[in-house]
């Protein structure tokens, strides 16, 4: 029989919302006043990982955040300015790398942990703006992280639905796919909160 896609349709919380738009326009102020190629190759690349863990989970996206803020905080702390610049090659066989495909989730997690670090560090001084906007950003990622967002919310509700239907446990299975370990450890405690684990019927895959 052929087989159809169905998306599901989330609708964003107004909160949810506002954060992409801190996020969207984070990006915009930081890709002004780049002093080279190198500042915006790396640039471009925290950037899209910051927006690519936003759309996988909060607590995703909060760890590297966190990691972005922490390493430009020690960037600027340095009294004097980075005297080994890396090469536009020597930074993105860095960047090839991280985004390399792992066996082992851990050692794909560390990997991209470094070039954050690695990257965070070429980027300028951020202006008062642009601290406040992070500050924002990282408050409301500490808030949502502790429980569902709108889609993780739909996603459960889907799950009642088909496995679940008025509290029964149908016979069917359900694979779910996530980029980041972060997400998947948030997602079992999404689902541990609603009864999908109990009597082992939750199997965690990863690496």
């Amino acid at each position: 029989p052929r087989r159809h896609l169905h998306a599901i349709e989330v609708a964003y919380s107004a909160e949810e919302r506002e954060a992409h738009a801190w996020l969207q326009e984070y990006a915009r102020l930081r890709q002004q006043n780049l002093s080279d190629s190198v500042e915006r190759y790396a640039t471009e690349f925290v950037l899209k990982l910051l927006k690519k863990r936003l759309f996988s989970s909060p607590v995703a996206f909060l760890a590297t955040l966190e990691q972005h803020e922490q390493s430009i905080a020690s960037a600027t702390k340095r009294a004097a300015p980075v005297i080994h610049k890396p090469t536009m090659g020597l930074l993105r066989q860095q960047i090839e790398r991280a985004e390399e495909d792992y066996e082992n989730d851990d050692a794909y997690e560390d990997s991209t942990a470094e070039v954050v670090t690695a990257t965070s560090r070429l980027f300028r001084e951020p202006t008062s703006v642009e601290r406040e906007l992070m500050r924002q950003m990282r408050r409301w990622a500490e808030s949502a992280s502790a429980r569902s967002d709108s889609k993780t919310h739909e996603l459960i509700n889907w799950l009642e639905n088909h496995l679940r239907p008025d509290g029964v446990w149908s016979n069917e299975r359900v694979i779910i796919f996530t980029e980041y370990r972060a997400t998947q450890k948030w997602l079992q405690t999404m689902f541990a909160a609603h009864r999908f684990t109990e009597g082992g019927r939750l199997l965690t895959l990863y690496g």
